[in-house]
């Protein structure tokens, strides 16, 4: 079985900002920059990739980490600080009772930096499948893209180019601004 990678560095890398090539990122960006301009209290929320039940990306990573063999692009070295919605929604819950003045931006991450490779074998272990890692192969990022574009195509597929392109991107940031927020580790 192979050993999932060392967790990446803890550089801010949350999408939208001036690198942001997804729809979703550009979009965000843009309301983000209009929502900093304004003389008004509040925040810019950035949150990390959120896991709760019933979740369309949390159903796709509960089944990619009960897989005996992964191929993930770059052996699943992405960088990411998933974080529970229940975590997200009292940060939300903690800016509106106390909106900041000028508008801060703050990451909404997890406790841990991981890689996808980690996360996913944390997911095994919480979700009771074998402790034992899985395999795990190193996919050419071409082919995980094209493989995204065509699973954009099956419906209620999670993966189609934008997600593909943010998960290689990776999806962390440091966890103190949110854990200030919250008076506690999410």
């Amino acid at each position: 079985p192979a050993c999932p990678p060392r967790s990446a560095p803890r550089r801010r890398v949350l999408g939208a900002d001036d690198e942001a090539q997804s729809r979703y990122h550009l979009s965000k960006k843009a309301a983000d920059d209009i929502l900093r301009a304004l003389p008004v209290a509040g925040a810019v929320v950035q949150p990390s990739a959120v896991y709760g039940p019933g979740g369309s990306s949390a159903m796709m990573f509960n089944t990619m980490a009960l897989l005996p063999v992964l191929a993930l692009p770059g052996a699943g070295g992405m960088a990411m600080r998933p974080v529970h919605v229940d975590d997200v929604v009292a940060g939300i819950l903690a800016v509106l009772a106390a909106p900041p003045r000028p508008v801060a931006t703050i990451a909404f991450v997890g406790p841990k930096n991981l890689t996808l490779a980690e996360y996913l074998h944390e997911l095994r272990g919480a979700l009771g499948g074998r402790t034992w890692l899985p395999v795990v192969l190193s996919m050419p990022r071409a082919v995980f893209l094209y493989t995204a574009r065509l699973a954009a195509f099956v419906p209620g597929s999670a993966l189609d180019a934008d997600p593909a392109g943010m998960l290689l991107r990776g999806n962390t940031a440091p966890v103190e601004d949110f854990q200030r927020l919250l008076h506690r580790l999410p």
